[in-house]
């Protein structure tokens, strides 16, 4: 998070409150400032770097984001509301993502393949990508040791609280950096606590 400034918590939800409008949303969103993180935890550029290595013709790329959402969008972030009002679209074309993130760049349609998914599951789906690497070249370490990097790429995301993190996954090639193989894949974090996001895409072809 920035030097200096607190997070914004997404946890407190006032459930009484009615559901904003498209308008109300798109006039927040503008009001809506994403920052990207300036400093990559060593834990998870470990992961990042383990994916590289053995998704040689493709790669891996990571870049953190933080919230601080207006009310109407606040409403829906809180609410694991991602997949209502563009808000994945509005989020990777924002300029700050697309700065941070070259792989965003050009997105398609497949945009709207993402899919929630629980942090627990997608906890052990990561370390299964760890492990078993790309088309032509695996993970030189262990069961044990993709466990443990991925733990502790967790810790870094979330703190391991998985059930404070929402988490969106990607299968398809929805942006034009993907090589549109079995090995596309985007992982999307969000710890309500801080009001971060964790994005982690990878690729690679046969």
């Amino acid at each position: 998070m920035r030097e200096g400034v607190m997070p914004m918590d997404f946890r407190d939800i006032d459930w009484h409150s009615d559901r904003p409008d498209d308008v109300a949303v798109a006039s927040d969103w503008s009001r809506t400032v994403i920052t990207p993180l300036a400093h990559t935890d060593p834990r998870l550029s470990a992961v990042v770097e383990a994916l590289a290595a053995t998704h040689v013709n493709g790669g891996a790329q990571l870049a953190q984001f933080e919230f601080s959402a207006a009310p109407a969008v606040r409403w829906a972030l809180s609410r694991n509301r991602w997949n209502e009002f563009d808000l994945l679209g509005r989020f990777f074309r924002h300029p700050s993502v697309v700065a941070t993130l070259p792989a965003v760049k050009e997105i398609k349609p497949t945009i709207s393949a993402f899919q929630m998914e629980g942090t627990f599951t997608t906890y052990g789906r990561l370390a299964g990508w760890v492990r078993e690497g790309g088309a032509y070249k695996k993970f030189s370490g262990s069961d044990e040791e993709a466990l443990q990097l991925t733990r502790e790429f967790m810790r870094a995301v979330c703190e391991m609280r998985f059930s404070e993190t929402c988490t969106w996954v990607n299968w398809m090639p929805w942006t034009r950096w993907f090589l549109d193989v079995a090995w596309d894949g985007t992982f999307l974090w969000f710890d309500t606590r801080r009001g971060i996001a964790t994005v982690l895409m990878v690729t690679d072809t046969d």
